[in-house]
């Protein structure tokens, strides 16, 4: 959705969701113009307008001309987008070993495929939890960032020798990572832990492209002299 709003030109985006919540919190998430979740003052002039609102104003007659359904030309332009954007051309990406879980929700129907074309073919999916089901029926809670969500895919990446374990919660926009640290076991990476990792990679993409430019700099004003 993120993606899709900016992608359309859309001024805003709703996602009906369970996430990984229980069902009794079923809801939907509204998305602002600039592709994120609302903040305020949106979000209170949103909820103001609601409760001004009576059940008898509500108007339920549907006009379906206003109604556009999506098809997957927004999916590829998705992934198109993902591989350009996050292809640092790593090398040794075809023997990097990922075990990938959806946890019974959505994502099922990009991240592989997103991986696939960025280059990482040894990408093994969890098949018991890969059908989309809003009971969640193989974990407790399918919240990637608890080891207990996570334990199923970790327990194949222990078996087949993987590198990492990536997983999502239902509706995809939160992430749960393990890696294989230095005693060579799977270890949970939280989120302050893996935005340290990826900053500190950036930098030094970003370091090598800026000593890169400025040799290539001082070799052409030595040609020059």
């Amino acid at each position: 959705m993120s993606f899709a709003v900016r992608h359309l030109n859309c001024h805003a985006g709703i996602v009906l969701t369970a996430s990984h919540n229980p069902p009794e919190y079923n809801g939907y998430k509204v998305y602002w113009i600039d592709g994120g979740q609302i903040v305020p003052p949106q979000d209170g002039e949103i909820i103001a307008e609601i409760n001004s609102l009576g059940f008898e104003d509500i108007n339920f007659k549907s006009d379906e001309s206003l109604i556009k359904v999506i098809d997957k030309d927004v999916d590829e332009a998705f992934i198109e987008a993902s591989v350009k954007n996050g292809n640092f051309n790593a090398a040794g990406k075809s023997d990097f070993k990922i075990v990938f879980t959806s946890l019974h929700g959505t994502s099922i129907t990009a991240i592989p495929e997103v991986l696939k074309r960025a280059g990482y073919e040894n990408v093994t999916i969890i098949e018991e939890q890969a059908k989309p089901d809003g009971s969640f029926p193989t974990v407790k809670s399918p919240n990637p960032e608890e080891s207990e969500a996570l334990s199923m895919a970790i327990k194949r990446a222990e078996e087949i020798g993987a590198d990492m374990v990536v997983g999502t919660d239902p509706d995809s926009d939160r992430l749960g990572i393990a890696v294989r640290n230095l005693e060579g076991n799977m270890q949970i990476v939280n989120g302050n832990q893996a935005m340290v990792l990826m900053t500190k990679f950036l930098l030094e993409k970003k370091r090598k492209k800026v000593l890169k430019e400025m040799n290539l700099l001082l070799l052409l004003l030595f040609q020059l002299l």
